[in-house]
This record gives structure tokens, C-alpha cells and sequence, in this order.
């Protein structure tokens, strides 16, 4: 078994090299990092701004053949038959999660553990017609406490999942999504105030 605390992994080389640069700033923010009181204004109510530890290939992984054990922060940049290859190696409490490159709704789902309360998704979410509902389902579900956000992106997303959003919400009485900016922010509320869901992945029906 492998220990991480914030783990990068691709199934690109290229990336690969790219996330492992050592630079000073990079360094600066990792230390910076620690402090909850740090992260919580660098990332603010909506999405997560992560740094990484350690920096993984999927070749690398399959061909040791050892779990890799996620303690705070998974981010991963693949593409769907990577994620797939890869997904059975991840375990561990991880509470931040971060998505690039195309995914499977299903991927998506087996990624959320019940620990996550952070996801952010900036690639391509592939869903299927019959995926519709329970995606919204999800999502509402996800968004139970102020410390819990689901950000993709509202660039290319069906124009199926919105009203579909809007729909859950009229019907919930809990939730309101509004659109600025290039993005759909859903708002559950609660007695103490707003959950903020930002979207920031796109949606796209397959």
C-alpha cells in the first residue's frame, strides 16, 4: 500500500512532469496549506483550489499492483478507460476531490465516497438520458451542510440538467440555482444559512 495525503495521478506523461514541478511558489502555497484558515479563504464557499504532495502516473500504479491510500486530497487528470483502470486502486478517508478530463457519471459516483464533502469537476461529464435524475438526485443529496460543494463547469452542459435542477428545487423548497458568470450556483438552504454548489465540469448527454 501507498500513503498519500494530497495525491495528483494522471495518465499523462506530459502532465505528469508538469504537476511535479518543484517550484518556490508551489512550496509556499503547500506550507500555506496546513492552516485551515488559509484554505478556507483561498478556496471560498464554492470550489477548491487544491495542492498535491505526491504526483502518480496510472501505468505506475497498475503495474506495482498496490493500493493507494488518499488521507485528504484526490486529484486526478484521465480519461475514461484510465479512470476506469484506476478507480479499484483508490481507497482511504479523503474529504477533497478533483476531476479532470472526461469521466463516466459512474466513475463519478464510485469517486464520491461517503467521506468527500469537496468535489470539483473541471472535464467532461459523460451522462446518459437515463443518468438525469439521479445526477440531480445526487447532487441535492450532496449538498446537506455548509462545508459540502459540487462545482462542473456551465460551458457545453446539456440543456437538460438545468431545468431539471430547477425542477428539484421548486419541488425540494430547500434549494435555489441561480446563474452568473458563466456558472450555475445552487443554494440549499439551512436554519444557519446557505450551502453554495458551484458548477464548474461539463455536462453533455452521450
Amino acid at each position: 500500500m501507498d500513503a498519500h495525503r494530497q495525491v495528483f495521478i494522471t495518465d499523462n506523461p506530459a502532465i505528469c512532469r508538469e504537476a511535479s514541478r518543484d517550484t518556490f511558489l508551489f512550496r509556499f502555497c503547500k506550507l500555506l496549506d496546513k492552516f485551515k484558515h488559509w484554505r478556507e479563504n483561498k478556496d471560498g464557499n464554492h470550489t477548491i483550489y487544491p495542492v498535491w504532495d505526491s504526483v502518480l502516473l496510472v501505468d505506475e500504479i497498475v503495474d506495482r499492483n498496490k493500493k493507494i491510500y488518499v488521507d485528504d486530497t484526490l486529484i486526478m487528470h484521465c480519461q475514461i478507460e484510465n479512470f476506469e483502470k484506476v478507480i479499484p486502486y483508490i481507497f482511504g478517508p479523503y474529504s477533497r476531490l478533483v476531476l479532470h478530463g472526461d469521466s463516466t457519471w459512474n466513475q463519478v459516483k464510485r469517486l464520491v465516497q461517503s467521506g468527500v464533502k469537496q468535489v470539483r469537476h473541471s472535464g467532461l461529464i459523460r451522462l446518459q438520458p437515463t443518468e438525469l435524475d439521479d445526477f440531480v438526485d445526487f447532487v441535492m443529496r450532496h449538498s446537506r451542510g455548509l462545508e459540502y460543494t459540487f462545482s462542473f463547469s456551465s460551458g457545453n452542459h446539456s440543456h437538460h440538467v438545468v431545468p431539471k435542477l430547477n425542477n428539484a428545487c421548486r419541488f425540494h423548497n430547500t434549494h435555489s440555482v441561480h446563474h452568473f458568470d458563466g456558472m450555475y450556483h445552487l443554494n440549499a438552504m439551512h436554519s444557519n444559512g446557505f450551502v453554495y454548489i458551484v458548477y464548474t465540469g461539463h455536462c453533455r448527454l452521450s
